[in-house]
């Protein structure tokens, strides 16, 4: 009899990582939108936000560094990436318009299109602070430490611009469709 499939992936969870791993965590939260027409769905979506969708995240690294012919160098980077993502999420009542629905579904798509450039931006952080802290080292751990935090939060920082620009340029999502027309 073969093994529960919860088991495998209870044994995929605890088997030991690779040294330089990289641990994601992803996570969808919806906010209800209420409405039987444009307008009431329009006005339940932006109460009291700026934006219908938002990704936000979070990165961290830790290392193991050694001493190796008079350089103290990282031989290991773990990085863990956590993802949020805020969506709308609208269960049209019955009789509401099939155009709507249609828009809607247009609207969403779009939408999660736009969020997903934010989780790529983030993941593309995450690989290049992984290759720029392996790459340092310094005559003693104690300064690598401080290159590498400051290496970090150089990236982190470019990162969040990445997010501002990427923003900007599609007009937070509105030259991709994620706009409720």
């Amino acid at each position: 009899m073969p093994a529960p499939r919860s088991l495998f992936f209870l044994a995929l969870l605890l088997a030991p990582l690779p040294p330089a791993a990289a641990l994601e965590e992803m996570r969808v939260d919806y906010y209800e939108v209420q409405g039987v027409d444009f307008n009431s769905v329009q006005r339940s979506m932006m109460s009291g936000r700026p934006f219908a969708g938002k990704t936000e995240w979070v990165l961290s690294y830790r290392y193991q560094a050694h001493m190796d012919a008079g350089a103290c160098k990282a031989d290991a980077v773990t990085t863990r990436l956590a993802l949020n993502m805020t969506l709308p999420r609208w269960s049209p009542p019955p009789g509401v318009a099939g155009d709507l629905i249609g828009r809607w579904e247009r609207f969403m798509s779009a939408l999660r299109l736009h969020e997903n450039g934010h989780v790529q931006n983030a993941r593309n952080i995450e690989s290049a602070v992984k290759r720029a802290l392996l790459a340092l080292s310094s005559a003693d751990c104690g300064a690598l430490d401080s290159a590498m935090r400051a290496r970090f939060d150089q990236l982190l920082e470019q990162g969040r611009a990445g997010d501002r620009d990427y923003d900007q340029q599609t007009e937070h999502g509105k030259t991709q469709g994620a706009v409720f027309r």
